[in-house]
């Protein structure tokens, strides 16, 4: 298997292994600038591109086996691949706190996405699986890195059941599904709702955990951190409306959307709207939720072009009740001001104009979710914006022309 294919990339490989088996110490590598630009240098010149962790396993293999090419770094990473794929699958449950509390008699609340089985348990049932020895070290293992969300009675966990050769492979299912779930969580309490912090760095949503913990049967070190530090939040309270409702808008989610569907775009959304309410900054939750923008209006068509995003957003202005111009000229200069954070990194942004963006993507998501049936897959999203951004009279000629293809010729 070949992983760098031009004669000057595999040269360059080769000079970059040699490097960094030069550089091993009979028991590993320092953690410096040179070891570190090495490391990400080899795993992104490859094809596909590697993990810095599968780097590292290969070199050490070649340590091992006192070899230094790439043919051989090519051989034992295909070596490695093969036998995980032969690894036998082992059950996983993951365990993650939310700053959410729910009625006790609603609990466990089941929760059916991309045809997987989640549950919100409370903090009694979560201390029932863990052996007493993980229970009496968790406050100390939080106290080091997540101090602020080690009141385990406060919280509400999000748990599965996966299964999986690892936990890192069982945590790349649960992942996507719990940013679905969040997103439409964080959606369900703030849809349409102004945000106001005065200026005070702390997010605007249900917050993503700092930690988690993934049990098996020969787990003895179940923690894992995931998350940014931070201060203790308030937390939330579900009524049983809002996790009836919750229930409700997950339900288009219970199935794995298909690629390139709309129903993947809209759960990638979902992720980003999360990530945006999760940001304390003012100037990177706008560039978040200019992300989101960029996504629900599929940007990539025309190169991310402010301009285009702002106009795509903007006609559902008028749609959810504005008056006049709606957020046109609003989101017009966001997207300018947006472009000037990424280039010249200013930091002068308003929360009322985040949450006029915040307010554009809500509508977004919201059109996204109503058309569903009638434009189902990006492609005809795609197309949707394409001809929405050509005059009404470029329209009427394209759809002359299409009746004119698809009629019997003469």
């Amino acid at each position: 298997m070949r992983l760098w294919h031009k004669h000057d990339v595999r040269q360059n490989a080769q000079r970059l292994i040699h490097f960094l088996l030069s550089e091993h110490s009979g028991t590993g590598w320092s953690i410096d600038w040179k070891n570190v630009a090495a490391w990400g240098e080899l795993a992104y010149s490859a094809q596909p591109v590697l993990s810095r962790g599968i780097v590292l396993r290969v070199l050490t293999r070649m340590v091992e086996e006192k070899v230094d090419s790439v043919e051989a770094f090519e051989r034992i990473y295909e070596d490695i691949q093969q036998s995980k794929a032969s690894i036998p699958n082992e059950r996983w449950r993951y365990l993650l706190p939310l700053e959410i509390r729910v009625p006790k008699s609603d609990l466990p609340v089941r929760f059916r996405i991309f045809e997987h089985d989640f549950y919100l348990i409370a903090a009694s049932s979560f201390k029932r699986y863990l052996k007493p020895q993980n229970l009496r070290a968790l406050p100390l293992v939080l106290s080091r890195r997540c101090s602020f969300q080690k009141e385990i009675s406060r919280y509400t966990f999000f748990t599965a059941l996966v299964d999986a050769p690892d936990w890192r492979a069982g945590w790349q299912r649960v992942a996507p599904a719990f940013d679905a779930f969040r997103g439409m969580l964080n959606l369900s309490l703030s849809f349409y709702q102004l945000r106001l912090t005065f200026n005070t760095p702390r997010p605007w949503g249900i917050r993503h955990p700092c930690w988690g913990m993934m049990i098996s049967r020969h787990t003895e070190e179940p923690f894992f951190f995931i998350g940014e530090r931070g201060e203790s939040s308030k937390i939330i309270e579900l009524s049983e409306e809002v996790v009836k409702a919750l229930k409700r808008n997950l339900y288009l989610l219970k199935n794995r959307p298909p690629k390139g569907s709309t129903l993947e775009l809209i759960a990638d959304s979902l992720r980003l709207y999360s990530q945006a309410m999760d940001t304390s900054l003012p100037h990177w939750r706008l560039l978040g939720f200019w992300q989101l923008a960029e996504s629900i209006t599929v940007a990539e068509d025309v190169g991310g072009d402010t301009a285009k995003v702002a106009h795509r957003l903007s006609w559902l202005g008028s749609k959810i009740g504005l008056e006049a111009s709606g957020y046109r000229y609003t989101l017009l200069a966001l997207g300018q001001k947006r472009n000037q954070i990424v280039h010249r990194g200013i930091g002068d942004v308003d929360e009322e104009d985040i949450n006029i963006l915040k307010l554009a993507c809500e509508a977004g998501i919201h059109w996204l979710f109503s058309v569903v049936k009638d434009l189902p897959t990006v492609q005809h999203i795609r197309q949707f914006y394409r001809f929405k951004d050509m005059g009404k009279k470029q329209r009427e000629v394209i759809g002359e022309t299409l009746r004119f293809i698809n009629s019997p010729t003469p």
